[in-house]
């Protein structure tokens, strides 16, 4: 015989029992039982029940920690607000989010940027983040390494966009870590937001994502190596030696984009490359970067066993011819969208974040806006 029986959380809500909902909460032997007068709590709006769901909110399970919040938000007694901006910096982004929900209940408004910045990002109000700016960068930190969050939630992939956005050296490392994460995502938004910050600590790092198993990661690779600019440049010469295929054609990638003469040399190596496909980027970039020394090498690459390799060799040529005709190179950056290096429509001398000089300007063909890192 059972000395004491589950509450009936059911008939104390309906009966507006508040005593016995606040025991239920301590009842041990069943957690959804316990969240569920939580819940019931909230319904009821009893400030009576305030403190004891203060105290849920340190309960070690993040289900009844979203409960107590939203309950508090409910009952809109102002005790819960110290509580409720603690909880803004739950390691868990749901109980966060029900935090900020439950925030926005009391009219609570933020009295500082790092709170705000903590409010913003919990409801994954990535922009607003991105203009507070430096006192963001920590949460930004803390939302990337949650470690309840999969990539369906796009909580990390949103905080590693606005990281890079933001541009502060302090995201480095913890975006380095996250080019290995798991999530393909994750990886990308990692590896683009380390092209936007344009640090050379990142080089290397970003250049090992070439080999991902995953195209898109890898296009978000070349681009940010794009983007970090001039400064990539000798490691992307280096990494045409790669014994692994894939980083050499993303090599050759990014140096067109970068469109630097140091590599027209490495380039030409590279027109020899054992696999098709580096070839055909050897010879994509040999175009984009206008050398006329590479004139010779690609039309004898026009005659490759490989359709392909030919058509990017007779399309290199073309543009090498074209540029003859200007008398000149054009500013060029590349476009995340177009997924090429376009003409730079409009360049204006801008300067980034971390002081580093850039040019910026929109594509010609979509109208994104495109930047350059580096003296014009």
């Amino acid at each position: 015989m059972l000395l004491f029986s589950p509450p009936d959380v059911e008939k104390l809500r309906a009966k507006g029992n508040v005593s016995g909902l606040i025991k239920a909460i301590s009842y041990k032997n069943n957690a959804r039982l316990s969240r569920a007068a939580v819940s019931a709590l909230g319904e009821i709006g009893d400030a009576r029940a305030t403190e004891p769901l203060i105290a849920a909110m340190g309960d070690k399970y993040w289900g009844m920690r979203i409960a107590a919040a939203a309950s508090l938000g409910k009952i809109g007694d102002t005790r819960a607000v110290r509580p409720l901006i603690a909880a803004l910096k739950d390691e868990h982004w749901r109980v966060r989010l029900a935090a900020a929900v439950a925030l926005d209940n009391l009219r609570w408004q933020p009295d500082s940027d790092e709170t705000e910045a903590q409010y913003q990002a919990a409801k994954r109000n990535w922009d607003r983040c991105v203009e507070i700016g430096a006192p963001s960068v920590e949460v930004l930190i803390a939302a990337l390494e949650d470690k309840h969050s999969d990539k369906y939630a796009f909580v990390r992939e949103g905080a590693a966009e606005a990281l890079g956005k933001i541009g502060d050296i302090r995201a480095m490392e913890p975006l380095i870590s996250a080019l290995k994460d798991e999530y393909e995502y994750i990886r990308l938004a990692a590896a683009s937001a380390l092209g936007h910050i344009g640090d050379a600590q990142a080089v290397e790092p970003v250049i090992s994502g070439l080999k991902d198993e995953h195209r898109l990661v890898r296009e978000a690779v070349v681009g940010a190596l794009s983007n970090i600019g001039t400064l990539a440049v000798d490691p992307l010469i280096a990494a045409l030696s790669d014994e692994h295929w894939l980083v050499r054609r993303g090599a050759a990638e990014a140096l067109g984009n970068i469109g630097t003469s140091q590599a027209v040399e490495p380039l030409l190596s590279a027109l020899e490359d054992e696999r098709s496909l580096v070839r055909e980027a050897a010879a994509e970039a040999l175009g984009k970067i206008g050398d006329t020394r590479a004139m010779g090498p690609l039309m004898s690459t026009s005659e490759d066993k490989y359709i392909l390799v030919q058509l990017a060799a007779v399309e290199a040529l073309r543009a090498l011819y074209h540029k003859a005709e200007l008398g000149g190179a054009l500013m060029q950056a590349y476009c995340v969208k177009c997924r090429s290096t376009v003409e730079i429509k409009n360049p204006q001398k801008v300067t980034l974040r971390n002081k580093r000089p850039a040019t910026s300007g929109t594509c010609p063909k979509c109208g994104t806006k495109v930047f350059r890192i580096g003296k014009a």
